[in-house]
């Protein structure tokens, strides 16, 4: 048998919702079991089990004004140790706030967003979320009064998802849309970056809606295309005039009942394209690289921070998250952006490498094939993706190759 162990009543609250303890080690045991009671000594009942080796256990299943008791029990194969001592209570002084919002809903694109707390001084609280979707990315604990900042995910499933962000004992439910593009189409997309369509300003745009009529009575069609304009069509044509964000819906209806379907396009604003150099290494795979200077018009990057970036060079496309600092990295591209207050202007600066992007680079001049010093002109599109908004250039070029070996373009 192994002897007690005991448990030092040095219980220290982590977070809320949470409670630390700590105790000596407990000498050839092989697990500790551990048990706690409430609201008084007389319901002890196991909640964890911990390696032999532990001295010290989080319990994150309290709740504030509500009093716990501990004990452990060591074991090995020999059998179980006495009950330790006793711990507690401990409670968990509620400390209780109001937030600025009780829900929020967003598309299935997600958003980055921020909620208000009001606390007394003498209040310290701590935001968590009970969904991986959503994150806190700064403000995630304080004192009195503050802010939370969180980041919501885009949905890329069909039905809406639903979670919290619980602050000073009070909840911001989070509602995401799903997305529904299966049931609209677009014809004359000219990319796909990041799942979003991107579409031209001016040109007439194709959409079509794929309701399956059962009792054969007659459809009616409502779109809507995010801009004030509407049409009854069934396989509408709409011409975006201003670049940005567009979600276009439909509500089909039979009479008896309504089917609605939603899809996100992006009309791209103006990119400026600067320092662009390419090389591809056609004898090993996996060494194509670029690199480019982007200033986007008009410039955006204070809402940058915390989202997923998504670049598209020539077809090649990688996604990265920005930090709190503005940089970004994924296993074969970083990027960072600054803002310049002289000329109000945000720069991101990019660097895709480690990849074999040869195959998309050749639809658009950059073959493997000798191309004599001269060089030939090419035109590599560039498209930037994030929180929803596009920004894309034609960047021309002058390119050069040896056959099986490299080619550089600039």
């Amino acid at each position: 048998m192994i002897g007690a162990i005991a448990l030092a009543w040095v219980v220290s609250f982590t977070s809320v919702s949470a409670v630390t303890l700590t105790w000596e080690p407990a000498t050839g045991a092989a697990g500790i079991q551990i048990e706690r009671s409430t609201p008084d000594t007389n319901n002890f009942v196991q909640i964890a089990i911990a390696d032999g080796s532990a001295t010290s256990f989080t319990d994150s299943g309290i709740t504030c004004g509500v009093a716990y008791y501990y004990r452990l029990q060591a074991y090995n194969s020999a059998g179980e140790s006495p009950y330790s001592n006793v711990a507690g209570p401990a409670t968990e002084t509620c400390c209780t706030g109001t937030l600025s919002s009780a829900s929020v809903t967003c598309d299935s694109e997600g958003t980055n967003d921020s909620v208000l707390v009001t606390a007394d001084d003498s209040c310290s609280w701590t935001a968590y979320s009970d969904v991986s979707w959503i994150t806190i990315t700064s403000g995630g604990s304080g004192t009195g009064n503050g802010t939370v900042n969180y980041l919501v995910a885009p949905n890329a499933g069909a039905n809406a998802l639903s979670g919290t962000i619980t602050i000073a004992n009070q909840t911001l439910t989070v509602i995401e849309a799903g997305t529904s593009t299966g049931l609209v189409g677009i014809t004359n997309a000219v990319d796909t970056v990041g799942g979003t369509p991107i579409v031209l300003a001016g040109e007439a745009i194709g959409f079509s809606a794929g309701a399956v009529n059962n009792d054969g009575a007659p459809l009616t069609y409502a779109w809507e295309f995010g801009d004030g304009s509407t049409s009854t069509e069934s396989a509408p044509e709409h011409v975006f005039a201003d670049c940005g964000p567009y979600n276009v819906t439909v509500a089909i209806s039979d009479g008896s009942t309504t089917t609605n379907g939603n899809l996100k396009v992006t009309v791209p604003c103006l990119l400026s394209v600067t320092n662009f150099s390419a090389a591809l290494r056609f004898a090993r795979p996996n060494q194509d690289e670029c690199s480019f200077r982007a200033i986007p018009q008009p410039s955006q990057c204070t809402n940058w921070l915390g989202t997923t970036v998504t670049l598209d060079v020539g077809g090649a496309q990688v996604s990265l998250t920005m930090d709190a600092q503005g940089r970004g990295a994924s296993s074969n591209a970083v990027c960072s952006v600054s803002y310049n207050k002289r000329t109000d202007e945000c720069e991101l600066t990019v660097r895709l490498n480690r990849g074999t992007w040869r195959d998309e680079w050749a639809a658009y001049g950059l073959v493997n094939s000798d191309t004599p010093r001269s060089g030939i002109s090419v035109t590599l599109p560039v498209t930037l993706m994030i929180n929803g908004e596009s920004f894309m250039a034609d960047k021309s070029l002058h390119y050069t190759a040896i056959a099986n070996r490299s080619g550089t373009a600039r």
